[in-house]
């Protein structure tokens, strides 16, 4: 990855765009998706690397603002419909009831013997 070309930049990117990407990504994915804004901003991070790979010059915080938004909200929208959404209701039922909500993830299939 072009690394150097994102190091370059790192501090625009930061400090000017990168508030203004994490509330356009948050506006855009659905209220019942939990997610930080350091995975927002990670995710933006990997894109960005990947299209400086693609770069061909110019000023490039501007390219990546051009599709580093819809590239991210389209990875995240895929992660998002992988998710159980019955557990998430459960959750927030729980929680109105006054229950903590633990999800549980079962690895291994037991077999009683």
């Amino acid at each position: 990855m072009n690394i150097e070309l994102y190091n370059d930049n790192f501090e625009v990117l930061h400090k000017k765009f990168y508030p203004k990407w994490i509330y356009q990504v948050r506006s855009k994915l659905p209220s019942d998706y939990n997610i930080s804004d350091n995975e927002i901003v990670s995710e933006i991070t990997v894109r960005c690397l990947e299209l400086a790979e693609k770069f061909k010059g110019g000023f490039f915080p501007s390219y990546c603002d051009l599709y580093v938004v819809c590239e991210v909200v389209k990875r995240l929208y895929k992660e998002y419909k992988k998710l159980d959404h019955s557990l998430i209701a459960d959750a927030y039922r729980e929680f109105e009831e006054g229950e903590d909500y633990v999800q549980h993830h079962q690895y291994i299939e037991y077999v009683d013997t």
